[in-house]
């Protein structure tokens, strides 16, 4: 059910007459708590994927706080975990060993970059490969931007830096760069540390194979580790492409990277019933799901409402229009859902009125397509069950990545990894594994 699940699009017109989507629960975003009401092999599919669902219940750290101007809630809470953590846990160990340095990667408005500088002391580098946002952070830093805002408690420079990342020697010779004038006056060696809030794609792969990289004998600095949060696994690219991949139901992304997850035998792998280096596009799509968290508050409820009505509405029109345009499988894009556009909110409000919108932005005669309950209801159903699916391969995803990192130490014959939940979910962090790497 697991690879059916995957492999299904709701856009997609294929036959929704599958056993799992043959009933009607009465509140599709509450199905995962109610499984006593489901069908059978819906609740062994359940069953299964609770039990290999990673804990991701929030680390316990001090509390902290920083300064929150400019910030959302969600980024404000991110910031002041990622600070607490490097104080607290992670920078302590690194006493002794040199003069440390922070890169940022993928650093955009700044807000974490000054953060760590005036709460940490530390000299930071931000990398962002937005000119746009590069420009934002520097005025926010200069003070032009916003309310006046406190000075640096302890110290720490910010430099900003644009530029693309499209391999891992990209972040080393931005670093080599960065430190070069201080080495030149300061003969003590340097730790860096990595860190990203949210690394897009295989930035997160990229900055593993920064620092686990051969350090040249003549380089005064060296990398102490890493901690990152990986994200948009939908933006992976094929090994070794400059510009990201439009991903097709077969490509090769940076997953799996391990030896353990690339080999057919993998015993998860099959207890799954998935080929792991054939995954469908959508599948990296639905990593990013939390359908547990859907349930959480009034406000919740309404988001997941919304979007599941979206979902629907979106993939209704796609069957209707199917036979104008046909896309490969496994993609999502059918007939004229692709040139839909992003909406706003009230065009989802009732049917009609998503059909209004969807005649006048594609400019198709008009037609009568009447809602369908039924098929709606199916397709609930499946979208739900799609999200459920997609917790599964965000857990395969980050433990790939920690085998594969495990895999290389080992090779090595140094240094530790661990996983580490360094956000709340419930405060719309739903990416919060930081993945965090020690080296001696």
């Amino acid at each position: 059910m697991l690879n059916s699940l995957l492999h299904t699009h709701p856009n997609d017109p294929t036959d929704l007459d599958k056993p799992y989507l043959s009933w009607a629960p009465h509140d599709p975003i509450a199905i995962i708590h109610q499984p006593e009401e489901l069908p059978a092999q819906v609740q062994d599919f359940l069953a299964m994927t609770a039990a290999t669902h990673r804990n991701r219940d929030p680390v316990p750290l001090p509390p902290y706080s920083v300064e929150t101007i400019g910030m959302s809630p969600k980024k404000a809470h991110e910031v002041a975990r990622m600070v607490a953590y490097l104080k607290h846990v992670y920078l302590p160990a690194l006493q002794g060993k040199g003069k440390v340095g922070i890169v940022d990667v993928g650093s955009g408005q700044g807000y974490l970059c000054r953060a760590m500088a005036s709460e940490l002391g530390l000299n930071v580098l931000g990398l962002d490969g937005n000119q746009v946002q590069t420009d934002g952070a520097e005025m926010w830093s200069d003070g032009r931007r916003g309310k006046k805002r406190s000075v640096n408690k302890a110290g720490g420079k910010v430099k900003y830096k644009t530029m693309r990342i499209d391999k891992a020697t990209d972040i080393v010779d931005a670093v080599g760069e960065w430190l070069g004038p201080i080495q030149d006056s300061d003969s003590s060696p340097h730790q860096v540390v990595l860190v990203a809030l949210h690394a897009c794609g295989s930035l997160t792969p990229h900055i593993i194979r920064a620092c686990l990289g051969t350090t040249p004998a003549n380089r005064a600095w060296s990398f102490a580790g890493a901690v990152a949060v990986g994200c948009c696994y939908n933006l992976l690219n094929d090994s070794g492409a400059s510009p990201p991949l439009k991903l097709s139901s077969t490509s090769r992304q940076h997953f799996p990277l391990s030896q353990t997850y690339k080999s057919p035998t993998n015993k998860r792998a099959q207890h799954l019933g998935l080929d792991l280096q054939n995954l469908p596009t959508c599948a990296f799509h639905l990593a990013t799901q939390t359908p547990h968290r859907w349930n959480d508050t009034p406000e919740t409820q309404r988001k997941a409402r919304l979007a599941l009505r979206k979902i629907v509405f979106r993939a209704l029109w796609g069957r209707a229009t199917a036979q104008v345009v046909s896309s490969p499988g496994g993609t999502g894009e059918v007939g004229w859902s692709k040139n839909l556009g992003r909406a706003n909110d009230k065009v989802y409000e009732s049917w009609d009125t998503f059909i209004r919108y969807a005649i006048e932005r594609t400019r198709i005669p008009p037609f009568e397509q009447g809602y369908d309950a039924q098929e709606a209801r199916r397709l609930e159903t499946l979208h739900v069950l799609r999200c459920e699916a997609g917790r599964t391969v965000e857990d395969l995803i980050l433990d790939d990545r920690e085998m594969w990192i495990r895999e290389l130490l080992a090779d090595q014959g140094r240094g530790s990894v661990k996983m580490v939940n360094l956000f709340d979910q419930r405060m719309g962090s739903a990416r919060n594994v930081a993945i965090v790497i020690c080296l001696p």
